[in-house]
This record gives C-alpha cells, sequence and structure tokens, in this order.
C-alpha cells in the first residue's frame, strides 16, 4: 500500500500538467481508484481543465473518493465547472476529516 501511494504525487503532476488529455484523465482516474483523499484538492482543480474529458473524470473520482455527487453534467461548460468547483472547494473543507477517517487517511498522507 505504502508504495502505491508513493506515486500519488507524480500521478497529481501528471493530472495537473501532462501535454496529453488522455494521459490527464488516466492519472486522474488512477487517483479515484485508490481513492487518495491527498488527491481531491487537486482532482477539484481538474474541474476546470480545459478537456471536458480530464474535468469529468476528475468528478468521477471525486465522487469516488469522498462520495460527495456534484451532478456534474457531461456537456458542463467551464463556466459550470467553476461554479461546482467552488462547491466542491465548500464541501471539501467541511467534509474532508470525515472522509479521511473513513478511508483511514489521515491529513498529509499515509
Amino acid at each position: 500500500q505504502h508504495k502505491v501511494m508513493d506515486a500519488v504525487p507524480r500521478l497529481i503532476e501528471i493530472m495537473s500538467s501532462f501535454p496529453e488529455e488522455l494521459g490527464r484523465s488516466n492519472a486522474a482516474a488512477a487517483l479515484g481508484h485508490m481513492q487518495v483523499a491527498d488527491a481531491v484538492p487537486a482532482l477539484t482543480e481538474a474541474l476546470v481543465d480545459k478537456s471536458g474529458l480530464v474535468a469529468q473524470q476528475a468528478n468521477k473520482s471525486i465522487r469516488q473518493i469522498t462520495g460527495f455527487d456534484t451532478q456534474m453534467s457531461p456537456s458542463a461548460r467551464v463556466r459550470e465547472r467553476r461554479t461546482i468547483r467552488s462547491r466542491v472547494k465548500e464541501w471539501w473543507r467541511a467534509h474532508e476529516e470525515e472522509v479521511r477517517k473513513r478511508l483511514g487517511q489521515p491529513a498529509g498522507g499515509p
């Protein structure tokens, strides 16, 4: 488990800055499958990625990790995704501790 979690910073970096949308989307998917609480802030920022594919995968991964359903439409434009990003940030501030407790991931990593 610890070796897998060592990949998290690199996956976040790929999701945030990789030039190809498929790479960013796959990194977001991996973080969701791994249920990494530390990735929620970066996934939240990815909701406004220029690629709708990346944004949708970030949304799915947020739901996988937190259980919070943003109800983001697959066709959501960047403006709407900015509003959703704000909603997720607010929700995360209020629920981060309980999500981390459920996942057994204290703040600051494993």
